[in-house]
């Protein structure tokens, strides 16, 4: 009888003990919402308490690999959250709460990865630009964005010496430099 990919992903997730409890994954209760979409790929909520090894995520992606299913999509929640709280949060008697600003939508905005420490004179600018060249010559956009309150370095370490030009609209257009579109404050 062939299985299908449902018990495929059934039996995948059983093969996997977590340590914590001593059973698998399933008779843990750490798997909800097991679905296979329309195009084949397993999706489920992935409940990860914090005393739980965080491997268990990749133990998970390797069951799918070996029996032959897609990548999973994952949904990871922590079951040991905050409880909700039964009360308004604090504030002045009589005075409402403002509501927390609006989540900037940017549709066109890809990944972003930021390069701080709490230390001067580490190489942040360093790595921030060889990484921004290496991913601009592989192909994508890249944009840098040096904030430094101390002095701007990000466009001395790319050759570039002029100033960002200022559109019609009062907004800043940014340089570019080795593929690499650059800011500097």
């Amino acid at each position: 009888m062939a299985s299908t990919p449902l018990s495929a992903a059934q039996a995948a997730l059983a093969s996997i003990t977590n340590p914590r409890t001593g059973t698998d994954l399933l008779a843990a209760g750490m798997v909800d919402g097991l679905v296979i979409g329309d195009d084949g790929r397993p999706t489920f909520t992935f409940l990860l308490r914090r005393d739980d090894p965080a491997t268990l995520v990749r133990q998970i992606r390797q069951a799918f690999t070996v029996a032959d299913l897609p990548d999973p999509k994952i949904q990871i929640k922590d079951p040991s959250g905050p409880a909700a709280s039964t009360h308004g949060p604090p504030g002045e008697a009589g005075k409402a709460v403002p509501p927390p600003p609006a989540q900037l939508s940017l549709p066109n905005l890809g990944k972003v990865i930021a390069i701080s420490s709490g230390k001067g004179g580490v190489g942040k600018s360093t790595v921030a630009s060889n990484l921004a060249i290496a991913l601009a010559s592989a192909g994508h956009r890249v944009g840098l964005m040096d904030g430094d309150i101390y002095g701007p370095n990000i466009p001395r370490m790319f050759g570039v010496f002029e100033r960002p030009h200022v559109n019609a609209e009062r907004r800043m257009q940014p340089l570019e430099a080795h593929g690499v579109k650059l800011m500097s404050l």
